[in-house]
């Protein structure tokens, strides 16, 4: 986002772009939402401003899981949020729509969402990176350096049963566990003394 104010583009309406997927990017780090969901936010009917807080709700009809979805937009992002919704939604606005997220001919589809992250992590990270993995990497950071807190894991992610959470948990544990076997086989090579060949 940070990039798309500050670099020159000669296009407003690829500006807008660059800031729509900064965003997206950082929703999506900080609160997972199934991509259909993510694609599917309207102003209207799920976004609820109060203040310097923005509710999201999702009714159980829309949730996989059918339970009714709600959290805050992360708080750190709303000035964000309200930068897009002022200069950069506006610009992408070629009919009245209440669709959250624009794209260059209109409300950009649950493929349309999927294409954007890819191509925005492609071009910033290098590498493609699927809408799911924000699920899967929220959920292992948590089962990592909060554990204690793991059941927080169902309601971040909307789980119906924390079975699925475990899961992510047990993956962060054997991902620990390998860390931490290879820190104590690095440091037994250490203590060992260097034999040099023809000695």
């Amino acid at each position: 986002m940070a990039e798309a104010e500050t670099r020159s583009y000669r296009n407003p309406r690829t500006r807008a772009l660059a800031f729509r997927d900064g965003l997206m990017l950082a929703v999506l780090a900080m609160r997972p939402v199934r991509i259909g969901n993510c694609a599917g936010m309207t102003l209207d009917r799920h976004l609820e401003f109060d203040g310097d807080l923005v509710r999201v709700r999702f009714p159980a009809e829309e949730v996989k899981t059918r339970r009714p979805l709600a959290f805050l937009w992360p708080p750190a992002l709303v000035p964000a949020l309200r930068t897009y919704l002022s200069i950069h939604r506006p610009t992408l606005l070629a009919e009245p729509s209440s669709q959250l997220w624009l794209g260059r001919v209109g409300p950009l589809t649950r493929d349309g969402c999927i294409e954007a992250i890819r191509a925005a992590t492609r071009r910033t990270l290098g590498i493609e990176v699927p809408p799911h993995f924000f699920r899967h990497a929220a959920a292992t950071t948590v089962a990592l350096h909060d554990p204690e807190n793991t059941p927080i894991i169902t309601s971040i992610l909307g789980h119906s049963t924390l079975r699925t959470s475990e899961k992510h948990y047990n993956m962060a544990r054997s991902a620990k566990a390998a860390r931490d076997l290879q820190t104590t086989v690095r440091l037994e090579r250490r203590k060992r003394p260097t034999v040099h060949k023809g000695a």
